[in-house]
């Protein structure tokens, strides 16, 4: 029996997450709440010795499908706010995003030149301390 109480809402959203998701919900279940922690790691039969600080997705997604996992895997973290960043991001055409985890918040955006000199130079405004553009043409976003 979980330290903490399950919600039925955390069990049904738990349960929604695919492979991909449930990796990444297993690299930030640490990060955020401790009585989630216990509940997602329940729910999806890991211990908590198995979570990573280091993951990168394997998939590209909409800011707007990346933003609904992210409210249930990390929704906060010191500086990062995942609803903030899923709306900033939502502002750049014809961009995808991959999640990872580098010890903090990360993330990867791909998409034209142009509108990626656009998320470089405006990293700022959701908090991102390092933004970087990657030797695949990607750009590295990081929150600590």
């Amino acid at each position: 029996m979980p330290i903490y109480p399950k919600s039925a809402a955390w069990k049904v959203r738990a349960a929604v997450l695919d492979e991909d998701q449930r990796a990444l919900a297993k690299a930030y279940a640490d990060a955020w709440n401790p009585s989630k922690v216990v509940a997602i790691f329940d729910d999806l039969d890991l211990a908590s010795e198995l979570r990573s600080l280091q993951y990168r997705s394997g998939k590209w997604e909409t800011p707007a499908a990346w933003g609904k996992v992210m409210a249930v895997v990390c929704p906060h973290y010191n500086d990062f706010d995942a609803a903030k960043v899923a709306t900033w991001l939502k502002g750049f055409k014809g961009i995808e995003v991959q999640a990872a985890r580098e010890y903090s918040v990360c993330l990867y955006v791909r998409g034209k030149l142009d509108v990626l000199g656009h998320v470089e130079g405006d990293a700022h405004l959701v908090k991102a301390q390092e933004h970087s553009r990657q030797p695949d043409g990607t750009v590295r976003l990081w929150w600590d």
